[in-house]
């Protein structure tokens, strides 16, 4: 429980920094425009930052589900991971000791290690003892109840492999779980996320091709007043639509990255030989279920929103910026 308080207390303050932040930038820049013209049209600019606003909200409630999700996906990697004894705070390659399986399997291996790739560097706790600090926060969020450890004694006992395989089993029905949040968050969100990475493209664009227009204008008085009443508001709006789209794209790029590491837990554990036959089946049926569920989030299915993503939405933005430069 303290560890799911420590969670939430972070993500309360992830929250609010947010909101603060745009917050910030929206008065700074509709303020100004509202000051710079003399109160004239207040009506087109309180609209605006209206619609601004609430653009802002639905980004900073997306971001913030798929901030949770990826703790829970990190919690479920923990338990899998201290239910396989693989220690990932090796690098380069790691070895996943096998001696770990006859000390919790009561089986007896010919060899020492196993040496396999080493897939990320996220560190996670091998100790017994850590168990309930690494226990899910999504399992304690919704009842489902504390993996239990299994016994250290050397010897096999029925019970604790039965424990075992509920244990994991229990993780199966979790991913599943999280799975279907994650496309459900995706399709309340996907229109939205669509209509707003559109406005936030063609914002950009539009404010970036003026500044260049206005960088090789001939008129050196109309190129200071607008240094003065455009570069001003042109830095806040631009500075909230990178912000949004860099949230956006780095928080589904880490959830998809952190549900794609159950894949790799499950490979490294049934890498662990020789299985009992129940613990390899419980294994083999979770990872492929983990083949069918590949996490991927959208904006409404047109196109991903990752990080190849953020690098077309640069190269879109400097090409037609060239394109009407040709124009003019």
């Amino acid at each position: 429980m303290p560890d799911s308080n420590y969670v939430h207390k972070k993500m309360s303050g992830f929250v609010v920094l947010e909101l603060v932040v745009f917050i910030f930038l929206l008065i700074a820049r509709h303020g100004y425009e509202l000051w710079s013209r003399g109160g004239k049209q207040y009506v087109n600019i309180i609209i605006r930052f209206v619609i601004h606003f609430m653009s802002t909200i639905m980004i900073i409630q997306f971001v913030s589900f798929i901030h949770i999700l990826k703790q829970r996906f990190r919690c479920v990697n923990r338990q899998l991971s201290l239910l396989g004894g693989i220690d990932e705070r090796e690098t380069g390659l790691e070895t996943v000791r096998v001696g770990f399986a006859q000390h919790k399997f009561g089986i007896t291996a010919s060899h020492n290690t196993v040496v396999v790739p080493h897939a990320d560097n996220a560190p996670i706790s091998n100790s017994l003892e850590q168990v309930s600090a690494a226990t899910s926060v999504f399992i304690s969020d919704t009842e489902i109840g504390h993996l239990s450890s299994t016994s250290s004694s050397p010897k096999f006992r029925t019970q604790s492999r039965l424990q075992d395989v509920a244990n994991i089993h229990t993780l199966r029905c979790v991913h599943t779980i999280l799975y279907d949040v994650c496309g459900l968050v995706n399709s309340v969100y996907g229109l939205q996320l669509l209509l707003a990475m559109a406005y936030i493209f063609m914002s950009v664009v539009k404010y970036f091709h003026v500044v260049m227009i206005s960088n090789v204008s001939s008129h050196e008085d109309q190129l200071s007043n607008f240094r003065v009443d455009g570069i001003v508001p042109l830095m806040c709006v631009v500075s909230i639509h990178i912000a949004n789209v860099l949230w956006v794209t780095a928080s589904c790029t880490c959830a998809c990255f952190e549900a794609g590491r159950t894949t790799t837990l499950v490979n490294k554990f049934l890498l662990i030989q020789p299985l009992t036959s129940d613990i390899s089946s419980e294994l083999e049926q979770f990872s492929q279920q983990l083949l069918h569920s590949k996490l991927n989030f959208t904006a409404f299915g047109f196109f991903s929103l990752d990080f190849t993503f953020l690098y077309g939405f640069v190269g879109g933005a400097t090409t037609y910026i060239v394109i009407l430069l040709q124009f003019q």
